[in-house]
């Protein structure tokens, strides 16, 4: 078990987990009792029960390379958000996946944290990665619910053909990023509801290496950047209008430094995440991994009240603040 929140007046609060070689994790009836209450559940080891397929960021380029020539001819740029100022650019994908390992900067010496942006699409991944489709398919844990073709609880797959039916995906989630929030340009998932429970996988995290230099600049542009945001907050008009930044893209799903695949199917969140096994209870060292920041069902009503009465606190804010994934709540 693992903590959830130190909420006083709650009994039950602790999110259940287990690896997906113990016995325990077989167990389907345990699994829908905490998914009937709408709790996350943890899963880790999973791509211990796959193939061992590589999931390193140069061998699914080499992938999608041989299948690209072989179907389709060479054409290999792909549209990615820049998330400092969510402009969408395109770029070559070797250069995305170097860039993933050995980092990218800008001309202000800034760290360029990019992500791809549908990458593949959903009716794409099996025929652009058919080997990395299966390797995904097959680390699910609790297939009965899960799984996008055959789960014999998955209410997806039972809908009638031609009926419209929601994207299973699999979509894969890639993105650089930092432990260390940056302040602007993280490439973190902003608040979102999610309309209807999702599988994620975490199948691969690489750190770049920062020298002195470079972390002196980073710190002095943040200061930049953060006497930017004040003056943006202080922008109020007599009429209580604020003026914030409009984005230019969308922000979806990014955790630093991953490749994550997830579809819309379950309550799950799985992950490979190192865990400190002396500390199952209150959870290992975030920046080992995937972070994922749940609310409860039960809080949501009070995290609307909450953002409507604070949302001039916030940049970037439309009228739908939790559908938009523009927002991102931080401790301070």
């Amino acid at each position: 078990m693992r903590k959830a929140a130190s909420w006083e007046d709650l009994t039950d609060n602790y999110l259940f987990c287990s690896k997906a070689v113990d016995p325990q994790y077989k167990d389907l009836r345990h699994f829908q009792w905490h998914w009937e209450k709408g709790e996350p559940v943890i899963v880790s080891n999973v791509l211990e029960c796959t193939s061992g397929l590589s999931w390193e960021p140069l061998v699914m380029w080499r992938a999608l390379r041989h299948v690209t020539n072989t179907k389709h001819g060479q054409h290999l740029a792909e549209k990615t958000i820049d998330c400092l100022d969510w402009t969408e650019g395109e770029i070559n994908i070797h250069q995305l996946f170097t860039g993933y390992t050995n980092g990218r900067r800008d001309w202000l010496a800034w760290p360029q944290i990019l992500k791809l942006k549908d990458w593949p699409p959903s009716n794409l991944f099996e025929e652009q990665l058919p080997r990395h489709c299966a390797e995904f398919i097959s680390s699910l844990p609790f297939k009965e619910y899960t799984d996008p073709h055959k789960g014999s609880l998955n209410l997806a797959v039972k809908l009638p053909n031609g009926s419209l039916k929601p994207d299973l995906g699999p979509k894969t989630y890639i993105a650089y990023g930092f432990p260390q929030e940056l302040g602007r340009g993280d490439s973190v998932t902003k608040l979102h509801c999610d309309m209807s429970d999702a599988v994620n996988v975490l199948t691969h995290i690489a750190e770049v290496k920062l020298d002195s230099d470079q972390l002196t600049v980073i710190e002095k542009l943040k200061q930049k950047h953060l006497e930017q945001e004040k003056r943006e907050l202080l922008g109020d008009d007599q009429d209580g209008e604020t003026n914030f930044h409009q984005p230019s893209g969308s922000n979806e799903v990014a955790i630093a430094n991953e490749d994550g695949i997830s579809y819309g199917s379950e309550l799950i969140e799985v992950d490979k995440v190192k865990i400190n096994q002396g500390d199952l209870l209150f959870g290992g060292d975030a920046s080992d991994g995937a972070l994922w920041d749940i609310f409860w069902r039960q809080d949501v009503p009070k995290l609307q009240e909450y953002l409507k009465k604070n949302f001039r606190e916030f940049r970037m804010i439309d009228s739908w603040m939790y559908r938009s994934l523009r927002l991102y709540l931080i401790l301070q």
